[in-house]
């Protein structure tokens, strides 16, 4: 991704935002979208990535070569350039590939007749072989799914293959426009935008890993015997939370998100204060904890700890 996809990442509202903005993402949540619209995402890549970049030319040329002798038929691709929506300013698309059958006859495919010149939206995907049990039949992940309905929605088009290698197996997929998603998420995502990009108001945390060293990094300091009142809490609701996940051991791991989404959303409130007084009933603390260098880096981290405050009603 060169400087100006990355530019347009953080300002407008891409494919690969929608799963995640929404809650349904498997890689990232509300919070650390926010982020990258706010802040600017510090993801320089990986292995993964790297991969997918390197291998989306050879991915799209095999796909056009077995694609044509599959259907008998002539296709061209090309790359675009961004595209925006005609209506909603923040909505933009980057798609992999342009593909148009260029033979004279229209081909068919799971029922499906696509005419010659039709422009359809290809995205390419790459994913291990331990991911092949995913990508059968009808299975495609929830991030993906959101991803074609977005390039539906921005360009208008009424076709789209998702082309992906997996391991060493190309497939592809035709999947649908569904006119009833596109209608519902669009409200959704413009709503979210104008509600916490736009002011730079964080949304709520959502209990996962990848939020609390996000907030981590936010407030790595303890400013000592700060303490700042956080009022309307649902305390109570804390506190059954806690007793449930002392007794219901077959619902730990639900239960052990409900209770970090409510703990990350305090330490949101107490930025780098020390303690939060909650309610007038209940007290927060954050402490920094030195971490000597043994099988581990040696650093430090911010320990949380909430507790009712003693002999107080």
């Amino acid at each position: 991704m060169n400087k100006q996809e990355l530019k347009n990442r953080q300002r407008y509202c891409g494919g690969t935002d929608i799963a995640g903005i929404l809650g349904i993402s498997q890689w990232k949540t509300p919070l650390e979208i926010w982020n990258d619209k706010v802040n600017g995402s510090d993801f320089k890549g990986n292995i993964h990535t790297e991969f997918g970049k390197q291998m989306e030319e050879p991915v799209a040329k095999w796909f056009k070569k077995k694609f044509e002798k599959q259907y008998n038929c002539k296709i061209k691709l090309e790359k675009p350039p961004a595209l925006y929506h005609p209506k909603h300013e923040i909505f933009i698309a980057h798609l992999d590939r342009i593909m148009t059958v260029t033979s004279d006859k229209p081909i068919e495919i799971d029922g499906v007749v696509i005419e010659p010149n039709v422009p359809i939206i290809i995205e390419i995907k790459t994913a291990g072989q331990q991911e092949y049990k995913n990508w059968q039949e009808d299975k495609l992940p929830d991030d993906y799914y959101c991803q074609i309905q977005h390039y539906y929605n921005v360009t208008g088009l009424e076709h789209s293959f998702i082309v992906a290698l997996v391991g060493k197996h190309l497939q592809w997929k035709y999947i649908p426009r569904n006119q009833e998603f596109i209608n519902g998420y669009t409200p959704q995502i413009v709503e979210w935008w104008n509600t916490f990009v736009i002011p730079q108001i964080p949304p709520d945390a959502s209990g996962t890993d990848g939020d609390k060293k996000l907030i981590g990094r936010w407030y790595d300091k303890v400013f000592m015997e700060r303490c700042i009142d956080i009022e309307n809490e649902d305390m109570a609701m804390y506190k059954d939370l806690k007793n449930q996940y002392k007794t219901m051991k077959e619902t730990t791991d639900t239960l052990d998100k409900q209770i970090k989404t409510f703990e990350q959303n305090i330490l949101l409130k107490m930025g780098n204060s020390q303690f939060a007084k909650i309610n007038q009933k209940y007290i927060a603390e954050r402490k920094e904890i030195m971490r000597n260098a043994f099988s581990v880096p040696e650093g430090k981290y911010i320990k949380f700890n909430l507790k009712e405050i003693k002999g107080e009603n």
